[in-house]
């Protein structure tokens, strides 16, 4: 875990385009960098509207943005919109 990590809110994503959030429950402590990526530490589950539930076992996590490559564009890869 990077030392300037500090706890914050267990919404982990607003979606941008449904408005339905991704949120860990159970034990999951969230952290998030100032600049950087968002980590999870300990065990539960992340839900959503739209997708079944994913368990995570007792762990350290790291968070990064879903990307997608675009074929045939100047734009190589962009994040994913929910």
């Amino acid at each position: 875990m990077p030392l300037d990590a500090v706890e914050t809110s267990k919404v982990l994503a607003l979606g941008e385009t449904t408005g339905h959030k991704h949120v860990a429950t159970g034990q999951l402590q969230v952290f998030k960098e100032p600049k950087g990526p968002v980590f999870l530490l300990g065990k539960g589950v992340i839900v959503h509207d739209e997708h079944k539930p994913i368990e995570l076992p007792e762990g350290l996590w790291q968070m990064t943005r879903q990307r997608e490559y675009v074929p045939g564009t100047r734009i190589r890869q962009r994040t994913v919109a929910d």
